[in-house]
């Protein structure tokens, strides 16, 4: 049975990736959760750090940075020697690129908001000449 959650939870975590880009964020969590629960049953370490760092993109890609974080925390718990070095790696540039994407959209909603103000201001200005 154990090489069969294995398999199980690779094919799953596969599908994670696809899901997160599409936005289904929800649904990206909840696989990465079942295969973390396959691996914990088959008891495979790597896999189980895998799964929870899958975990860890889809949270912070539903903008729920410190629960993603504590994830990825987790995650590098569950890492042998050989791969703790690589997925530290993968666990920070997947925070970053996160963040950076976050950053981006609100400065694009601020930039947005600083051009209503402005159009607004205009529109004032041009009620007060007529009145």
């Amino acid at each position: 049975m154990s090489r069969q959650a294995i398999d199980s939870a690779a094919r799953i975590l596969g599908a994670v990736p696809s899901l997160i880009e599409k936005g289904d964020y929800t649904q990206a969590f909840e696989k990465a959760e079942k295969a973390q629960k396959l691996a914990e049953k088959a008891k495979v370490p790597n896999l189980i750090g895998w799964a929870l760092m899958a975990k860890g993109e889809a949270l912070g890609a539903a903008c729920r940075l410190e629960e993603a974080l504590e994830t990825y925390q987790r995650a590098l718990g569950f890492s042998s020697d050989l791969f703790s070095k690589i997925q530290q790696i993968f666990v920070i540039k997947s925070f970053c690129i996160i963040l950076l994407a976050r950053l981006k959209k609100y400065l694009r909603k601020l930039a947005a908001l600083q051009q209503q103000s402005r159009y607004a201001k205009r529109q004032k200005n041009i009620l007060r000449k007529l009145l």
